[in-house]
């Protein structure tokens, strides 16, 4: 049952999809959008044309969720680290847009619906991607290599794209609103970004404007995202897999996601177990079907060890396998169980159980 089981790995960073962005081996699983056609569209005509510096689009899952191809590396966040900050970074970042401009060049953007598009000064055409922030960049050996989170993308302009990222990684603020190696050097490294993404013309005299255009455009798309009364999507670990949480949460529990081991309690092995603990009254949850489990390994490792002295149980735990109420488990050499490791819960009414 769990040989193709892979773990759900929270991806944070974002906004909109705050906690419900998640790696399950090399895909991505994103909710869906009423957009998401559009984007869906672009990113396969970018992987038509080769250009590999964005996620490749794989389909929906089971649960109705948009699946990407997950791209290795690490994405800018918070606590910057200090190399990503430097100019050869910013520079990398500059000549990773252009190439995806060259590449979105001949895409097709009017069958589609698209989020809200910049001003009309800013669109000749092309898909910009609209919000090149830090946390949208991947980096490997230091190297920007990839896009990420193509959710505003929409008609725009290379000029609106250059503008977006100029502001953001310059970064073009008040002095004292920089508090790393970059304060004081923002309207160098401006000009560092521009040349570096090879603007010209018309608009390389239009950038200041869009400069500003871009400021209150991203900032109207937040405030319409907050008047659209956005809920935060609350989220908790194992800790929470206890209905004491809902007891001492109430109401407000309901909606909640959690991850945690899968539910021991729906396994056939573990049936007459269960049915055991709730003859005394007991719901069987969280990590008490673990620990059960852990009990039978122990025993049984010892059994096969023909003893109980700790050294010879170890090595026993390490090298065997044991039935147990969770199936066939072994232990790897750290001693950790080589089960699935964890899945997705939402609470409702009291309980917590696998997403509908």
């Amino acid at each position: 049952m769990y040989r193709n089981w892979q773990p759900e790995i929270p991806l944070f960073g974002g906004i909109a999809n705050q906690g419900l962005v998640f790696r399950v081996g090399d895909t991505v699983r994103r909710p869906l959008r009423p957009t998401s056609a559009a984007t869906q569209a672009l990113l396969e005509h970018l992987a038509a044309v080769g250009f590999d510096c964005a996620p490749r689009f794989l389909g929906v899952d089971a649960q109705g969720r948009e699946m990407l191809s997950y791209v290795p590396g690490q994405a800018i966040t918070v606590p910057y680290p200090s190399w990503a900050l430097t100019d050869e970074a910013l520079t990398s970042v500059a000549i990773l847009l252009r190439s995806y401009h060259e590449a979105a060049s001949t895409f097709d953007p009017a069958p589609h619906e698209w989020p809200p598009s910049p001003p009309a000064l800013f669109r000749d055409g092309i898909v910009s991607h609209n919000d090149p922030n830090l946390d949208n960049v991947v980096f490997r050996e230091r190297q920007a290599v990839a896009l990420i989170d193509f959710d505003l993308a929409s008609p725009g302009s290379r000029l609106w794209d250059v503008a977006a990222a100029a502001r953001l990684w310059a970064p073009l603020r008040a002095n004292d609103d920089i508090q790393d190696g970059r304060r004081g050097r923002a309207l160098g490294r401006f000009r560092l970004f521009v040349d570096a993404y090879g603007l010209e013309g018309t608009d390389r005299k239009l950038m200041v404007d869009a400069v500003i255009h871009n400021h209150d455009w991203l900032y109207d798309v937040v405030r319409q995202g907050a008047e659209q009364a956005y809920k935060a999507q609350w989220f908790g670990t194992s800790g929470i897999a206890s209905k004491e949480f809902a007891q001492i949460a109430g109401p407000a529990a309901d909606g909640v996601l959690m991850t945690f081991n899968p539910d021991a309690r729906k396994r056939e092995e573990a049936a007459p177990v269960v049915a055991s603990f709730k003859q005394k009254g007991i719901d069987p949850e969280g990590f008490t079907l673990y620990g059960y489990t852990a009990v039978q390994a122990l025993a049984q490792a010892a059994n096969k060890a023909k003893s109980i002295d700790p050294k010879a149980v170890d090595t026993t735990l390490k090298s065997e396998r044991f039935d147990t109420i969770l199936g066939e488990v072994g232990f790897d050499r750290k001693g950790d169980i080589t089960a699935p490791g964890y899945v997705l819960y939402v609470w409702k009414d009291g309980n917590f159980d696998y997403p509908k």
